[in-house]
């Protein structure tokens, strides 16, 4: 029997055994009453006996419903099977939670998401550190070379590839030096070549010079 059966029965005979230890002690305390010599303070009631039993049984009802209804439903023992773990370990058993797979799911988009946006930013930070890197000075160079020479589209696609548009740019290998890498003797071999090297007017109007002689091929970057 679950649930309030059990306390309801036990209820039961709780009532009736004590109902009749009530009645009981009620004629035992009648008879004592009525022993010779005994002195009556007066006639008793007839239904004294029954008071009494009545006032013990609901008393003692009274502690068994509230003990009762002190845990009415008790939570029957489960047990968990998990893997076996080492004396004096506790045995730590992970249940799956639906509502947790769902948040991790979405966490993991959200870190995905935030991964791209920080791929962005870190190119368009390059973007800017490279724009910030190009002086006006060497953008106007190569626009002069442009002007004088043409071949605009040639020449800054040059620039970019031969220094990242960097007039200070130098490779220490070939020794190559300024806007456009000229090595020095074939800078010197230019009208320009009594100029410095690392001015970008002078590197980027050699380097519209020998385009527009067809000296093109001398370098690397097309």
């Amino acid at each position: 029997m679950t649930g309030w059966a059990t306390p309801l029965l036990v209820t039961l005979l709780a009532l009736l055994a004590c109902g009749t230890l009530g009645l009981a002690l009620g004629r035992f305390v009648e008879s004592t009453d009525r022993r010779p010599g005994h002195k009556r303070g007066g006639d008793r009631s007839p239904m004294r006996p029954l008071l009494v039993a009545l006032a013990v049984a609901a008393l003692i009802v009274l502690i068994l419903v509230v003990r009762a209804h002190s845990n009415p439903f008790p939570v029957p023992a489960t047990t968990t099977t998990g893997p076996a773990a080492a004396p004096g370990q506790p045995v730590v058993v992970t249940v799956p939670d639906r509502h947790a797979h769902i948040l991790l799911r979405r966490l993991r988009h959200q870190l995905q998401t935030e991964r791209r946006r920080a791929r962005r930013y870190r190119h368009r930070i390059r973007t800017l550190n490279h724009t910030l890197r190009v002086d006006p000075n060497t953008s106007e160079a190569i626009n002069i070379a442009c002007t004088i020479y043409g071949s605009c589209l040639t020449l800054w696609r040059r620039a970019q590839c031969e220094s990242g548009v960097t007039a200070h740019a130098y490779n220490r290998q070939s020794h190559a030096s300024g806007l456009f890498q000229f090595l020095p003797a074939t800078f010197a071999s230019t009208p320009f070549g009594r100029f410095s090297i690392w001015s970008p007017y002078a590197n980027a109007l050699a380097a519209g010079w020998m385009n527009a002689n067809g000296r093109g091929g001398e370098w690397v970057c097309r």
